[in-house]
């Protein structure tokens, strides 16, 4: 359902947050995510961001972030403050920024809103509450030995997830 509202953000007033956060490594956060944005539409993975860059692609209104390592972004060390807000604003479609920009220094509106799945390790506990409370939360835990038949493989799985994404694109566009 995530991905179907994804597809469509621009429509909704409102858009939440998707975290997936496991209490340690090797959970399947990253494949979840991976999973996730090969049938999502306009998607963008990334690894890091600046809150510069975030909120730049976010104002195209096209994109759907897909942020893995989030927990490394928002840890104690680096709180990224102007991140976390545009996170926060921009679960909302009237969420903005305003930068100046050019020679000019011209005041310019930057939209916010934009569909955005986070994962990483323990990110219940390291994102802020107003994060949270915009947030569908996806707890994870590692499979124990022998509770898999088979591994999760990109070249293989990946293909089916985008067939089905593929699928579900075209029912969204069609119930627009």
């Amino acid at each position: 359902f995530w991905v179907a509202h994804a597809n469509l953000f621009e429509i909704f007033q409102v858009t939440p947050r998707l975290v997936i956060t496991a209490p340690m490594k090797k959970s399947g956060k990253t494949v979840l995510l991976s999973v996730l944005q090969e049938m999502t539409n306009r998607s963008l993975h990334g690894d890091n961001m600046t809150p510069a860059c975030y909120f730049r692609l976010a104002a195209k209104g096209e994109t759907t972030f897909f942020l893995d390592e989030a927990d490394q972004w928002f840890g104690k060390r680096t709180k990224n403050p102007d991140l976390i807000a545009a996170l926060n604003g921009g679960y909302q479609q009237r969420g903005k920024f305003y930068r100046t920009v050019g020679d000019n220094h011209e005041p310019k509106e930057f939209k916010t809103h934009a569909a955005v799945a986070l994962a990483g390790i323990k990110l219940d506990q390291v994102l802020p509450d107003t994060v949270l409370d915009r947030s569908i939360l996806v707890r994870m835990q590692r499979a124990s030995p022998g509770d898999l038949q088979v591994r999760f493989r990109d070249r293989v799985h990946l293909p089916i997830f985008h067939f089905h994404g593929e699928r579900l694109l075209r029912w969204c566009n069609d119930h627009f």
